[in-house]
């Protein structure tokens, strides 16, 4: 994959010594290292259920990452993949090339890099070569010879830079791809069959306002990778080297964080993981959510919603078993870390008004609201405006219920980016298929008669059309990414 790989794509990396394979030029973790222990909690919107009846609960669980030994990391394996197209000439290709360089800049001897363009068709500028100094002068020549031109060829670019960072992921502990895009895909369909394959974590930036936002946020989080809204190009330096240093205190790989529910209970939502396709599958009666890898001091956190039923007044009830699957990045180790929830179900309502958690009940509310506006500006993106418009203006008048209770600054900001949303929906919603005209041809008249005119009658002139104003078009395009980015970072960042 693919059939139209150019010549040299399938090539091993160049190892910094001819006479020195990949696999010797790695730094191979110590075996004596100590795993490291990601520390897992949960914590309850009300540590009661009523009694008698059927209730639902809100749990929240957060996966952190430990302080770091001073270990050096393993090496790694990196792919960039960059969009060359047309809409990129000018300052944004000048920039990625600079970005391309500042990575390179700060890999190890030993890590793989590769690199990957595509416009109307992608190209292998750089195979999978072990960087070295004496590598280093051919991988620079590649980059600077980045151009732009051509359409937007997203899937075949992601297939040919997922193929070269495969050729040598078995010998790294750390592979990853980095994509970087300015626009919208000649074809979404086969971008999303081809994420579907890849099985290392893709980073996605969207660059500049004409992105699209709701398909790089979706493949950053189903390969459990980040997505940043860049919307300067200066700026993708800077994120590409957040990236590597992330890469310096890598604490976890290939994290999971399976829910089980207890007997009677269920899963009915964890926002910002809707469906199958964004991040959730099911195993049994349980599902699994692939998060991202975790650096050093990272935290991530799930806000889960359950559906409870009956129980008497006393009893014990076991809602959840969340379970975390991972790698340690630095011994290369295999860890499982598990936290247990379960609540009292009582008939006293003043035990249930006093066990109420408000931290835990506003997370919920925003992350409820940011779940919401992502799923708005998806629905919009596939022609569901009546729809989105709707479930706007409910989020909404659910969110300022809750905020006269419970005033929150954060909530309070995902609510005006919602009302801010609203009327730049129908911008995103796809052009309808041109209309095909089967009018018959009028028969021409044999002798046509002249149109009557009176004297001095003006003559009718069609009138100008009247250009769209750029500027509203602009400043749409910058609230929908701007709410978009605010809402993904709060269910999927840091």
């Amino acid at each position: 994959m693919p059939a139209c790989t150019p010549r040299n794509a399938h090539h091993p990396p160049v190892s910094p010594d001819p006479g020195q394979g990949v696999e010797e030029a790695l730094a191979v973790p110590d075996a004596g290292v100590e795993p490291i222990e990601l520390q897992l909690g949960s914590r309850l919107d009300n540590r009661f259920v009523a009694a008698d009846a059927p209730s639902e609960r809100w749990v929240r669980i957060g996966v952190r990452s430990p302080e770091l030994e001073d270990v050096p990391r393993p090496a790694a394996n990196i792919g960039i993949v960059v969009d060359t197209s047309g809409s990129m000439a000018g300052e944004a290709i000048d920039q990625a090339r600079d970005a391309a360089l500042t990575l390179l800049d700060d890999l190890h001897d030993g890590d793989s890099f590769s690199l990957v363009s595509f416009g109307s068709v992608a190209e292998v500028l750089v195979p999978a070569t072990a960087v070295s100094p004496e590598t280093k002068p051919a991988i620079v020549e590649a980059i600077e010879a980045m151009e732009a031109s051509g359409t937007t060829s997203l899937s075949e670019g992601l297939a040919m830079g997922w193929y070269q960072v495969q050729l040598q992921a078995p010998k790294y502990e750390i592979n990853r791809l980095v994509l970087v895009s300015d626009g919208v895909p000649n074809d979404e369909a086969a971008v999303n069959q081809t994420v579907a394959q890849v099985g290392v974590p893709i980073t996605t930036l969207g660059l500049g306002l004409e992105f699209h936002e709701t398909l790089l946020g979706r493949i950053a989080q189903t390969t459990g990778g980040r997505f940043h809204f860049v919307e300067e190009p200066e700026m993708v330096a800077a994120v590409f080297r957040d990236e590597v240093l992330g890469l310096e205190r890598l604490a976890a790989t290939g994290v999971s964080v399976t829910l089980n529910p207890g007997p009677g209970v269920s899963v009915l939502e964890v926002p910002g993981y809707g469906s199958t396709h964004q991040g959730m599958s099911q195993n049994g009666r349980g599902y699994v959510l692939r998060l991202p890898d975790l650096a050093e001091h990272e935290e991530r956190t799930l806000l889960v919603k359950l559906g409870i039923g009956s129980h008497r007044d006393g009893a014990t009830v076991e809602l959840l078993d969340g379970v975390v699957n991972y790698t340690d990045a630095r011994a290369g180790q295999g860890m499982v870390e598990r936290t247990f929830v379960s609540a009292k179900a009582t008939a006293d309502e003043g035990a249930l008004a006093e066990g109420v958690d408000l931290e835990v009940a506003v997370a919920a509310a925003r992350a409820t609201t940011a779940a919401a506006t992502l799923q708005a500006v998806s629905m919009a993106r596939s022609g569901q405006v009546p729809a989105a418009k709707t479930l706007v203006g409910s989020t909404i008048a659910q969110a300022r219920a809750l905020l006269e209770d419970m005033p929150d600054a954060e909530l309070s900001r995902l609510v005006d980016g919602l009302v801010e949303l609203e009327p730049t929906l129908e911008g995103l919603a796809p052009p309808p298929p041109p209309k095909v005209s089967h009018q018959r041809r009028p028969k021409k008249k044999s002798h046509p008669r002249p149109r009557p005119m009176t004297k001095g009658a003006p003559t009718a002139v069609s009138p100008r059309p009247q250009p769209f104003p750029n500027d509203g078009l602009e400043a749409q395009a910058r609230s929908v990414r701007e709410n978009h980015n605010q809402a993904y970072q709060l269910l999927h960042g840091n």
